[in-house]
């Protein structure tokens, strides 16, 4: 009984996990759109460009991120506790959400050591949730 709840809290975890990444994932999106308008410096689309900053949109993105990596690096520890014993699906899982961890990671480095900023950011920022979502997907199938 107490196994099942803590799986439970488990899988309502690793959900939060993946909305939360999804949520900057979004936001990735959002950036990008607003960088490729300031690029190409459309004057029909100033009233969307006007309200946003890009400079804000960049921090909110990497403290989503942040919180999303937090919540990943709680999952995979647990992962160990719960589902060690399930060696096949456990060693697909896990190795997927170390790579999608590993990106996360070095995007957070990367930020912190040398300000990334821009694009690779975004496309970074993507390639971590594709990998994400295809653990999801792949537990489902």
């Amino acid at each position: 009984m107490r196994a099942d709840f803590f799986q439970i809290i488990h899988i309502l975890s690793s959900s939060l996990t993946l909305l939360v990444m999804l949520l900057a994932a979004a936001q990735a999106l959002l950036l990008f759109y607003q960088d490729h308008l300031i690029r190409r410096a459309n004057t029909a689309s100033s009233d969307f460009s006007a309200n946003l900053n890009l400079e804000s949109m960049e921090k909110r993105l990497f403290k989503i991120i942040f919180l999303g990596f937090c919540l990943l690096t709680g999952i995979i520890i647990s992962s160990f506790y719960f589902f060690y014993e399930k060696k096949s699906l456990f060693l697909m899982k896990l190795s997927f959400s170390l790579l999608a961890w590993s990106v996360f990671a070095s995007l957070l480095w990367w930020r912190y050591r040398f300000g990334l900023r821009g694009r690779v950011a975004v496309f970074s920022t993507l390639v971590g949730v594709i990998i994400l979502m295809g653990i999801g997907i792949k537990s489902i199938f």
